[in-house]
């Protein structure tokens, strides 16, 4: 396991008790210090630098680059493409969404 590289500038904030259930959380960004932590980053082969949202052994949320790098024909075979695999909405309908 690779040491985790925490994301500058951007903070995710696990959902408020009293917010409505399709709420996941808020994102807090510093424009200045992310900018500066993301144009560091090198981009992956489709020019995207992927950040991940993970949960501390004390419980608490943050944000640190995704390192994940497929490994030979396998890579997909994990249950779809990584794109619906990372945005975790799959197969979601419009009528799904509630905005």
């Amino acid at each position: 396991m690779s040491d985790v590289i925490f994301a500058d500038g951007i903070f995710f904030y696990a959902r408020r008790d009293n917010a409505p259930d399709y709420v996941l959380g808020s994102i807090s960004v510093k424009p200045e210090a992310f900018s500066n932590w993301v144009l560091a980053q090198k981009p992956d082969a489709k020019g995207y630098v992927r950040l991940a949202v993970k949960m501390s052994k004390a419980g608490k949320p943050y944000v640190s680059l995704d390192t994940w790098e497929p490994s030979g024909q396998g890579a997909k075979g994990r249950g779809g493409d990584r794109q619906n695999e990372r945005s975790g909405f799959g197969d979601l309908e419009d009528d799904d969404i509630p905005f």
